[in-house]
């Protein structure tokens, strides 16, 4: 079962990053932030929300992994802030020190932060 769910966050941050691809260095509408406005950047807000709410409930170290590669892909594209549903759950697992997730957990953020400046100005403040 977990396998399977491993498996959907990782599809959720191939198309995050597919998105990317097909848009270049992001979209035409990004206002030279890296963010995405656009309907992908709808996406990425949806995606974000949802992500989040997994990253908190999930125990299996592997899929923990899984969502925060792809919460990590998908804040690439988000337009504005980092939300603070998603700052929670980001807190949360630097906090978790297990099997070095909390490392990865900051690895992610501090990546998708560089790919798009928007996300870290007033992080959390949504």
């Amino acid at each position: 079962e977990w396998q399977a769910r491993a498996g959907l966050f990782a599809a959720l941050g191939a198309i995050a990053r597919l998105a990317r691809r097909a848009g270049g260095d992001s979209n035409d509408d990004d206002g030279g932030d890296g963010s995405d406005d656009s309907i992908v950047g709808s996406m990425a807000r949806e995606a974000c929300a949802a992500l989040a709410s997994s990253l908190g409930s999930e125990a299996q170290r592997d899929v923990k992994e899984r969502i925060t590669d792809a919460l990590g892909a998908w804040l690439t594209h988000l337009p504005g802030t980092l939300p603070s549903d998603v700052a929670d759950a980001l807190k949360g697992g630097i906090k978790d020190g297990k099997d070095g997730h909390g490392k990865h957990c900051l690895r992610v953020l501090v990546s998708a932060i560089a790919a798009n400046g928007g996300v870290g100005g007033g992080a959390g403040h949504d």
